[in-house]
């Protein structure tokens, strides 16, 4: 909720400036629904703003979680009819974490993911990748090693906020040499 209003706060100022350099840090955010704290978190964004809509781009976002770095870049639009748009990809590289329960598990676990979300109208549309090309993750009972087969996902989305309408019109998902799967599911 602290982020959805800082976000409004930020888009408030380009109303008042046609251009903005902005950049957030913040030392440390905790949430008893995070098992460590994020930490280095570290916004960059150029905003301008236009009779239209309002846009972000070379928008940078770095944090730490349990000193293992995230990086993100990314470019958006808020239009003042309310449509929005942002595309982006991200990368974490590293992540080793483990829940005090043992259920949950990753050993030196690289993550890329990209995609659009937008949003016109009543109608939100998605599209996603995303790749885990090396590391090991244990979801009980299931041990995966990405190290020799490295795995993709790749979905476009799209939700009908009218109806409440979830359609996946498309997913593949892939891990080279023991899975291949794709289709789409309508709600």
């Amino acid at each position: 909720m602290a982020h959805a209003l800082l976000a409004l706060l930020l888009l408030a100022w380009t109303a008042i400036a046609a251009a903005l350099n902005v950049q957030i840090d913040i030392g440390s955010i905790e949430h008893p629904a995070l098992t460590t704290p994020i930490t280095k978190l570290h916004f960059a964004c150029r905003v301008s703003a236009s009779s239209e809509a309002a846009s972000c781009s070379q928008g940078v976002l770095h944090a730490d979680l349990q000193k293992q770095p995230l990086d993100a870049q990314f470019e958006g639009l808020l239009s003042r009819n309310g449509d929005w748009r942002v595309q982006g990809k991200a990368s974490a590289r590293g992540i080793t974490f483990a829940t005090e329960s043992g259920r949950y598990a990753t050993e030196k676990l690289d993550l890329e993911i990209s995609g659009q979300l937008a949003r016109k109208a009543q109608t939100f549309t998605a599209e996603l990748r995303a790749a885990l090309p090396r590391g090991q993750a244990y979801v009980e009972p299931v041990f995966v090693d990405f190290g020799p087969a490295p795995a993709t996902l790749a979905a476009n989305l799209r939700f009908d906020s009218a109806q409440g309408a979830l359609d996946v019109e498309h997913f593949e998902m892939q891990q080279q040499g023991v899975l291949r799967m794709s289709g789409k599911l309508r709600q």
